[in-house]
């Protein structure tokens, strides 16, 4: 196995300023923002693996996160001893800490290279032998503060906005539609809504490579989609009582959405 990589600061004012690469012993990185694109470059030696062998380098987000927030996933093939790649995005990186992940997955291999490593290092099939790894920082800590509340106060927002989407829906889950006069007016209310709102949540999902709130904002759009299911079920002459029972769900998704706001907020920001 490689000796683990040290750590580096990509530090800057401009988050797309250029900056020593973040090395390790057999993994060198570096990460920035061109052209509204955001670009991973990996360099380093894997001499004592074959010509052709495919490496995967992972760019997660640093920090104690349920689930992986994997903001580029890539291959690299060894050449000469050596692997060089680098990778552009369609959404540029935010200013934070991330760790970039050289791993060799055994299964991935040619037939023949496959073979090759399993006889000189024992691995077997399903082998994902993690190889090198470094840390990576855009931005100063103080750009990656002020990120970070941005995005917080945004999810706030949004979910504000989500609410009253709900409650545009509801009038319409208390009855049959064949008993509500006013079902084409609500339902139009609900669907301009909701579209706006939409559009809004799946602009922010695409403006950044990831987000350290990334599960709040699936959260939304996940709610977004229960109530146009809700919507459906109406429209069908579906029983107001499992129409109210769904909406139900939606709100305790934004109740729950709030708190978790609040509580990943400074606590300054939590009064406001």
């Amino acid at each position: 196995m490689l000796r683990p990589a040290s750590r580096a600061l990509l530090l800057g004012a401009a988050l797309c300023a250029l900056a020593p690469l973040a090395q390790g012993e057999g993994l060198s990185a570096e990460i920035k923002n061109e052209n509204n694109r955001g670009k991973v470059e990996v360099q380093g030696s894997a001499a004592q693996f074959p010509d052709g062998t495919e490496l995967r380098v992972e760019v997660v987000v640093k920090g104690n996160y349920p689930d992986p927030i994997v903001a580029a996933l890539f291959r690299v093939r060894v050449q000469d001893g050596q692997f060089l790649q680098e990778e552009t995005r369609p959404a540029v990186f935010a200013p934070l800490s991330y760790v970039v992940t050289l791993k060799l997955p055994v299964d991935a291999q040619a037939p023949q290279i496959r073979k090759l490593i399993e006889q000189k290092f024992g691995w077997p099939r399903n082998h994902v032998e993690k190889l090198d790894f470094v840390d990576v920082t855009l931005g100063t800590e103080e750009e990656s503060a002020a990120f970070r509340l941005s995005v917080l106060r945004r999810l706030r927002t949004l979910n504000e906005e989500l609410e009253q989407v709900v409650e545009c829906l509801a009038p319409a889950t208390e009855r049959p539609v064949a008993e509500n006069p006013a079902w084409k007016e609500q339902q139009a209310a609900f669907v301009g809504k909701a579209r706006a709102l939409g559009a809004k949540v799946r602009r922010f999902s695409r403006e950044y490579a990831a987000l350290p709130d990334q599960d709040l904002l699936e959260t939304l759009s996940k709610s977004l989609h229960k109530l146009s299911d809700i919507a459906a079920h109406v429209e069908k002459g579906g029983d107001p009582v499992v129409a109210q029972r769904d909406l139900g769900y939606v709100r305790g998704w934004t109740t729950g959405i709030e708190a978790d706001v609040t509580g990943r907020l400074p606590v300054e920001e939590r009064e406001r």
